[in-house]
């Protein structure tokens, strides 16, 4: 769809009564077919994206889908069939066809619904849908502002690595056998800028980020893109560490921290711990991390990119803290899991691990990132990743960093990239100060954290 001046198809609340609607016909169908227990999800998203490289500018992309998940139960066994809404489908043929899956399955005695008594009984509002009426051209007109700026900041910024502008708009509709049946609908807009440095030799990428479900949230474009330069020609350095192997303390910036909250959220999610897949299994009330760290997530926040007033089961969502001054007080669980561990389901069914953070974050320390550094004194300051590494059954992890070394508390220049590596257990325990400091990424918010140690090597 190369047509910059075609409209987005719109999907927001007013695909809702539709969406029921299949999810009643499956339920209907599945209580005649003679399920024990069923429940149903039905989805539309429509998506556009818009990218420009300095004088490159890419074929609009432009893109809707829509699905239907179904889950019938028969004697503690269960399956689940999925269906593409753009074929059509026959609720009787998808019932049957879910049925004969589960009549062949292996009984578990932790499968079934969330118990009745846990859903979103009513409508429940977070203001996570603003249709602002964006067209592609407005799309394009933002993009291309970015990218300028970014390109316009300093004869030393070469070229543009890509600047993105997506808008994604999603409805969904869940229902199950206990007569539970809402829906709500989402908005995001996202725009991000790559550019590179050059000067002396020396090569560095920056980038910029931001995503807001209303786009009169979003900072100004050219804002976005000035400060993906400034970050490219802040790392315009030959330097490396004194030594190519160093245990040094380390200052997290918002971003980097905002993947360890991420990562943390992962190894708690009830699935993981089920399969025994994570390496905090078995770790409940525990002293996890020093007694400073203090962990909390927010379901409810208004406009929070993480935030759904129901899980995918269901279940009211919660504001609720998983550590508590250190110590593990809580796993992330849907209603089999906390059946197999015998805990309260805690609302935190998702579809995909990577959803498995809801504007998670540390909460507040006293100090900024500057009395985070003074405090430091000498050592590292970690301002972004990229390609982090983690194996979730051990901890040990492994990123590509970017940023500073520090002495007497000040920055003094740019690092060559380096690795950061160790694992996730030890780290935890080796936070020894949380920023006061936020930064609303994603999913999960960043705060500033210091780290005692980590192992750092220059490339």
């Amino acid at each position: 769809m190369n047509d910059v001046n075609k409209a987005l198809e719109t999907v927001g609340p007013e695909n809702l009564p539709d969406l029921k609607a299949h999810v009643e016909a499956l339920l209907a169908e599945a209580r005649e077919q003679g399920a024990d227990a069923c429940e149903a999800l039905a989805v539309r998203t429509a998506q556009r994206v818009q990218r420009v490289a300095g004088d490159q500018v890419d074929p609009l992309y432009a893109e809707t889908a829509g699905w239907l998940g179904l889950a019938v139960y028969v004697d503690q066994r269960k399956a689940e069939v999925s269906i593409d809404l753009n074929d059509g489908f026959s609720p009787v043929e998808a019932v049957s066809q879910a049925l004969e899956k589960a009549r062949a399955a292996s009984s578990n005695p932790f499968t079934g619904l969330a118990d009745a008594e846990s859903m979103a009984w009513g409508p429940r509002d977070l203001s996570l849908y603003h249709d602002a009426g964006f067209s592609a051209e407005d799309q394009l007109k933002w993009a291309r502002a970015c990218d300028a700026a970014a390109l316009a900041a300093d004869e030393r910024i070469i070229d543009s690595r890509g600047t993105s502008f997506n808008v994604l708009q999603h409805c969904q509709a869940y229902g199950n056998s206990h007569g539970f049946l809402e829906g709500y609908a989402t908005s995001t807009f996202d725009l991000s800028c790559y550019v590179r440095s050059a000067a002396d030799g020396i090569r560095r990428t920056g980038s910029n980020y931001e995503v807001q479900r209303k786009i009169e949230l979003l900072s100004d474009p050219a804002r976005i893109g000035d400060l993906a330069a400034r970050r490219a020609l802040s790392y315009l350095s030959g330097r490396s560490l004194e030594q190519a192997h160093t245990q040094a303390p380390v200052v997290f910036a918002p971003s980097v921290s905002a993947w360890l909250l991420a990562a943390f959220a992962q190894a708690i999610n009830g699935k993981v711990l089920g399969e025994n897949a994570s390496f905090l299994g078995e770790t409940l009330g525990s002293q996890l991390f020093s007694d400073v760290v203090t962990i909390e997530e927010n379901p409810c926040l208004p406009m929070g990119m993480g935030s759904c007033p129901f899980d995918n089961e269901g279940v009211l969502t919660q504001a609720r803290t998983f550590v508590e001054n250190g110590q593990l007080v809580s796993y992330a669980l849907d209603a089999e899991s906390a059946r197999r561990f015998g805990l309260a389901n805690t609302g935190n069914s998702i579809g995909n691990l990577v959803d498995a953070a809801r504007n998670l974050s540390f909460a507040p320390g006293q100090d900024g990132q500057s009395a985070l550094l003074a405090k430091m004194g000498r050592g590292v300051l970690l301002s972004e990743v990229r390609t982090p590494q983690l194996d979730l059954r051990t901890g040990e992890f492994s990123m590509r960093g970017i940023g500073f070394w520090v002495e007497n508390g000040e920055v003094q220049y740019a690092l060559n990239p380096f690795t950061v590596s160790g694992n996730l257990k030890v780290l935890f325990k080796h936070i020894v100060a949380v920023g006061c400091d936020l930064e609303p990424t994603g999913r999960s918010l960043g705060r500033s954290i210091l780290i005692e140690q980590l192992d750092v090597l220059s490339h």
